[in-house]
């Protein structure tokens, strides 16, 4: 279909200039695939590998041919020059791959945030919460009854999805030694080799 921008404005928390577009488009891969990879280079695979390198634009665009039904479930945010200065990704039961599983299964009545990145320079202002608000609401729009993301431990955007109402997921032991594991391997210590923060949480939020 043809995307849809829905404006946003001061008076209702929104950023001023600022618009959501969806459903996502191959017009706009190139843009994300930018947005994506400057995200991404923020962390080190094996604490060597920038991430972003570890996926071309090729494999990018693959994963939308695979699962068309992810496009619905992604937003561009636009600033007011048109150009592409966010984007959240979503996904749901039968929409992920086998990689994507390892890292977390989508359940039954599941939303999970699988990607939510801002731009430098348009970080801090209300840009987040936007698309947060937009993933409550298409997951509701879907009948999921909960609404997930994964965060690594340290991001200060912690602080943002508990005020949205995130809570940690209860974990054993044996997950939390798994999933330190998998952070330090796929994205090495971003926050500085000497943070006291490992290891990552998942984060759920009720929708019923």
């Amino acid at each position: 279909g043809v995307p849809v921008a829905t404006g946003w404005s001061p008076s209702d928390g929104g950023v001023p200039h600022s618009r959501l577009e969806t459903p996502f488009t191959s017009e706009r891969f190139p843009a994300v695939f930018a947005i994506q990879k400057e995200f991404s280079n923020s962390k080190h695979c094996l604490c060597l590998i920038p991430c972003g390198e570890c996926e071309g634009a090729d494999e990018f665009a693959a994963r939308f041919r695979q699962y068309p039904g992810r496009l619905a479930l992604a937003a561009v945010a636009l600033g007011d020059d048109g150009q592409a200065i966010g984007f959240v990704q979503m996904t749901m039961s039968g929409l992920q791959s086998e990689t994507e599983r390892l890292f977390h299964k989508v359940g039954a009545g599941e939303a999970y945030i699988e990607s939510l990145a801002v731009l430098d320079g348009h970080r801090g202002t209300g840009l987040g919460r936007e698309m947060l608000t937009w993933c409550e609401k298409t997951a509701r729009a879907r009948g999921a009854t909960v609404l997930s993301l994964s965060v690594v431990n340290g991001n200060p955007a912690a602080r943002l999805y508990e005020r949205f109402g995130f809570v940690a997921a209860p974990e054993d032991l044996c997950d939390k030694l798994g999933t330190c594991c998998c952070i330090l391997a796929v994205f090495g210590r971003p926050y500085g080799c000497f943070d006291a923060a490992v290891g990552g949480t998942l984060m759920r939020k009720p929708l019923t």
